[in-house]
């Protein structure tokens, strides 16, 4: 794994984000602001399955260049600063649930994390 994020990716104005996941790299525009977004481009782009929960980690300077696990909240501060990513999956988490209107309910939501509600 890669220690530093390093400069920036561009092509022309578009910025680039290096994807690393496994012994694969890959870039992807910098464009999804949405954190979801992103996990579904990297879901869909390494061909990961919706069995698999996407964790997403960087290393900074701020932090001593630690691995710092990034969710949707520090993904909308950090994204400026960040231009590598690594990528690791683990199985989703399975739960039983109770249909109370008669549909079956996912109450996880893209990222492995339990949903409001249960939808």
């Amino acid at each position: 794994m890669g220690s530093k994020q390093g400069k920036p990716y561009s092509v022309g104005k578009v910025q680039l984000l290096q994807v690393f996941y496994k012994n694969n790299k890959q870039f992807v525009t910098k464009s999804p602001e949405d954190f979801e977004v992103l996990v579904g481009v990297i879901r869909e782009r390494f061909e990961i399955p919706p069995t698999e929960r996407i964790d997403i980690s960087t290393k900074l300077k701020m932090f001593g260049y630690n691995e710092t696990e990034l969710d949707p909240d520090t993904w909308g501060v950090l994204r400026p600063k960040i231009y590598n990513i690594w990528v690791s999956t683990r199985p989703m988490p399975i739960t039983v649930v109770q249909p109370i209107d008669g549909k079956i309910h996912n109450p996880y939501n893209s990222l492995g994390s339990p949903s409001p509600g249960g939808k």
